[in-house]
C-alpha cells in the first residue's frame, strides 16, 4: 500500500510537470517569415514556412537558440550547449550546458547556414561577410500568461490529488500538522483581535 501510495503521488507530480512544461513552447515570430520555435527546453529552433531552418540538433554538441539578431541579409544565432545527463548507467537523457555558447550565421537568400564557430570565429565570420553587429535579442514566450495559466492549473490539480492522498496514508504525521496549523491561525486571529486601534482625530 505503501508503495502504491508513493508511485500514486509520482506520478501525478511528474506528469502535471510535464503537461505543464507545453505550456512553456511557443512560435515567436522574428519577421521576413522566420519564427523562433520553442519545442522543448533542449529544442528551440529557428523556422520559417512551418520548417526548421536551424535546427540544433544537426550539429554536435548544439543546444537551443539563446540570442538572435536580425539583419537585411542574414539572421545571427548564438545557441547554448548540449551534454549528457549521465544520471544512471544508459541514460540517453541530455540537458543544456550553460557553460558552452556557439555561434551561427543563416543566410536568408537560401536557409543556408555558417558555423558552428566560437565567438573569435564568429567576429572574423562577420568581418569577412561586412556584417554589422548589434544588440542580442533573447527570445520569450508571446503569450507568457498562457504559460503560467497553465502551470497554476496543474499546480493545483497536483495539490488537490496528491495531497489528501498523502494525509490519508501519513495521518499520523499530517493529523498533528493540520492541528499546529489551526493553532498558529487561531493564535494569530486572537492576538489582532488585541492590538491596539489607531484613535481618529474628531
Amino acid at each position: 500500500m505503501k508503495k502504491m501510495c508513493i508511485a500514486v503521488a509520482l506520478f501525478f507530480l511528474s506528469s502535471s510537470s510535464l503537461f505543464a512544461s507545453g505550456w512553456n513552447d511557443y512560435v515567436l515570430d522574428i519577421g521576413d517569415g522566420y519564427s523562433v520555435f520553442r519545442a522543448n527546453t533542449l529544442d528551440i529552433s529557428i523556422s520559417k514556412g512551418g520548417l526548421l531552418v536551424f535546427n540544433p540538433r544537426d550539429f554536435g554538441g548544439v543546444g537551443p537558440v539563446e540570442n538572435y539578431q536580425m539583419r537585411d541579409r542574414f539572421i545571427l544565432l548564438k545557441t547554448k550547449g548540449r551534454k549528457d545527463r549521465n544520471l544512471f548507467e544508459g541514460d540517453t537523457f541530455q540537458n543544456v550546458d550553460y557553460e558552452t555558447e556557439y555561434y551561427f550565421v543563416l543566410r536568408k537568400t537560401d536557409d543556408s547556414v555558417l558555423g558552428p564557430f566560437n565567438e573569435a570565429q564568429f567576429e572574423k565570420r562577420l568581418a569577412d561577410l561586412n556584417i554589422a553587429t548589434g544588440e542580442w535579442i533573447k527570445p520569450e514566450n508571446p503569450h507568457p500568461y498562457v504559460a503560467r495559466r497553465g502551470q497554476l492549473l496543474f499546480l493545483i490539480f497536483a495539490i488537490i490529488v496528491v495531497i489528501p492522498l498523502l494525509a490519508i496514508r501519513y495521518f499520523y504525521i499530517s493529523i498533528p500538522l493540520i492541528a499546529v496549523v489551526f493553532w498558529l491561525v487561531k493564535r494569530i486571529k486572537k492576538k489582532n483581535i488585541h492590538l491596539p486601534q489607531e484613535r481618529i482625530s474628531p
